[in-house]
């Protein structure tokens, strides 16, 4: 559980994207996403794992359609907000689960609701409680 895995894992999917017979997919992205929810108490790795998430979705509007993030990609960024130590982790957690809420597929399950209640427990945010 070393934390410079989640940087090593970053190297690689940058050189699968540019090799013509290796292009990263899901489980090459889920991959990079579980290392950065492991090390997410380290600072900015919780916001690395979102905006890989954001990217993901943003290929996958655009076309790369193999990319389209699943039920465990939304819950390894959950989980990443709710180790972080971050004053907005909480709310950012929350953010992703209203998300999943409001979408036909994927749609979240037990665990998606119980890292939010992990983050939301942790938060020092005023009003952490309201924001579920």
């Amino acid at each position: 559980k070393n934390p410079a895995a989640a940087n090593r894992t970053a190297e690689l999917l940058q050189y699968m994207e540019q090799c013509s017979t290796c292009a990263p997919d899901l489980f090459s992205y889920n991959t990079h996403l579980h290392a950065l929810s492991i090390h997410a108490k380290r600072p900015g790795y919780a916001q690395q794992a979102y905006d890989v998430l954001q990217e993901m979705e943003r290929r996958s509007q655009a076309g790369e359609t193999h990319l389209q993030p699943n039920l465990f990609s939304y819950n390894l960024v959950i989980d990443a907000w709710s180790k972080a130590d971050d004053y907005d982790a909480a709310w950012n957690a929350v953010k992703i689960l209203r998300n999943l809420i409001g979408k036909e597929r994927p749609r979240p399950d037990t665990f998606s609701f119980n890292q939010v209640l992990s983050a939301l427990s942790r938060s020092t945010r005023t009003g952490a409680a309201q924001l579920a």
